[in-house]
């Protein structure tokens, strides 16, 4: 082609179109529903392939031939454990008769969040939001003094004023209990609801999943990896003495702008304009209830809702409240408590993950530990013959950092727990 103010040649010496191995239909799509994701995470990778192919997915995942109907399929996996940013392959190999094909989704995986092991008790009575322990979620801003948390009326019509841990902490083992304890203090209407619901506040408590990374909101609607929330769904000027509100909880199946599943209501007594009152979520490895001061509101098991892998690298604690231009008010965030009850999984094996060669010739090594846990550590300069340098180094968290002599000489370093 050429143009009427300006003409030349252009000479094709090849046109190449590289194909997938196989015939077109063979297999139509293979894909995650998720590709940036942390150990330990759930994905699911579907397919839609030929209905009288078969088909295989690496990885030790085997035949996929059960889980598809009609030429559609999908699996849901457990994305490994990794130490640092990894890519992880997985590849699907689809067959009919003489003619096969593959395809590949790459995983973007990211070590898991350090759990904490430690108690944790904040009491919001400063005019600012520690950001070492905390963030500001949603489109409010907000002030806080004297533990009352004030959400100004920016950030559109309706919106969340929200808090949330930045530490994670893991759901407890077997024979053990965490529990997550909110005061709250006294709260003021200025806006009454003019709607069915009555409602000018609506404060909410509860933990996220560490997978969660919605960085708009963790809770309610946007949250859509797991958690477990007590939802104050009614409060305002029409009842002061009490309030009434769900019991919530939702699995990563949940959508964005969906509600989660209500395990049971609850109605207490509360003068929340002139007292304050607690809430509490009990966690143990099998369950975890609601309870306000010593009542309990409800209890319920994960198998039941569904949360079997969304708490796997821990959870978040929050704290919400709710006002909107038709219902708006003030409320008392007095204090969240955690008794942590975690611990480091029995069967986690214990490794050397960093190895600092310091200036002065000593050493800092770092490993996974156990809360309350002491260890020893040993050298050896031909991996056979062992020595202990050091014992009783005790622990009080996932990690633990120590410093020793080295010599200045070669030598190997093991830990071993006492």
């Amino acid at each position: 082609m050429n143009y009427n103010n300006g003409g030349g040649t252009t000479s094709f010496e090849k046109i190449q179109i590289t194909n997938a191995q196989g015939p077109p239909g063979l297999l139509a799509s293979f894909q995650a529903d998720q590709t940036a994701v942390t150990s330990n995470q759930t994905v699911t990778l579907s397919w839609i392939m030929d209905p009288e192919a078969s088909g295989s997915i690496d990885q030790e995942i085997g035949s996929i031939d059960a889980a598809t109907t009609a030429g559609a399929g999908s699996v849901s996996i457990l994305v490994p454990e990794v130490t640092e940013a990894t890519t992880v392959d997985y590849t699907i190999t689809v067959t009919k008769g003489a003619d096969t094909i593959s395809r590949t989704v790459s995983l973007n995986v990211t070590p898991a969040p350090p759990s904490s092991l430690d108690d944790f008790l904040d009491d919001f009575d400063e005019s600012f939001l520690n950001g070492d322990d905390w963030e500001h979620l949603g489109a409010r801003t907000y002030s806080i003094a004297d533990s009352l948390i004030t959400w100004s009326n920016d950030g559109g019509n309706w919106g969340h004023g929200e808090v949330a841990s930045l530490q994670t902490y893991p759901i407890p083992q077997a024979g053990d209990t965490t529990t997550i304890t909110w005061v709250l203090g006294t709260a003021t209407v200025t806006t009454a609801r003019t709607d069915s619901e009555t409602q000018a506040l609506r404060p909410m408590c509860g933990i996220a999943s560490a997978f969660e990374d919605n960085t708009w909101s963790r809770q309610h609607w946007q949250n859509d990896t797991g958690g477990i929330w007590l939802d104050i769904t009614t409060m305002s000027d029409a009842r002061s003495d009490g309030v009434s509100g769900d019991l919530v909880y939702a699995n990563d199946t949940k959508t964005q702008d969906s509600n989660g599943t209500v395990g049971s209501n609850f109605d207490v007594l509360w003068n929340w304009e002139t007292e304050e009152t607690s809430f509490s979520l009990v966690l143990s490895n099998t369950d975890f209830t609601w309870k306000n001061g010593d009542d309990e509101l409800g209890t319920f098991t994960y198998a039941d809702a569904g949360l079997d892998t969304e708490f796997s690298n821990g959870f978040k604690v929050m704290f919400s409240a709710i006002n909107s231009d038709i219902g708006r008010g003030t409320i008392s965030l007095n204090s969240v408590q955690v008794d942590n009850g975690g611990t480091a999984p029995a069967d986690a094996a214990l490794t050397i993950s960093d190895i600092k060669y310091n200036a002065d010739t000593s050493v800092t090594l770092t490993w996974n530990s156990q809360a309350g846990a002491t260890y020893r550590i040993e050298v050896s300069n031909d991996l056979e013959n062992w020595f202990e340098q050091v014992d009783g180094v005790a622990a009080d968290d996932s990690t633990r950092e120590f410093t020793l002599s080295s010599g200045g000489g070669a030598l190997f370093y093991r830990v071993e727990k006492e």
